[in-house]
């Protein structure tokens, strides 16, 4: 079975959190999705 690159992303992502200890369900989720999101950014990301 072929897997989407995107979905291995985010599987090693999830067990990469789930490893951390106190963290909300929301706040994996948000932070994966930021992180992928991040990818596609082309160029200079500013967070101010």
């Amino acid at each position: 079975m072929k897997t989407n690159p995107l979905d291995q992303l985010r599987g090693i992502c999830e067990q990469l959190l789930f490893r951390v200890a106190d963290l909300h369900k929301s706040f994996k989720q948000f932070f994966i999705e930021t992180m992928i999101c991040y990818l596609f950014i082309t160029g200079r990301v500013n967070f101010s």
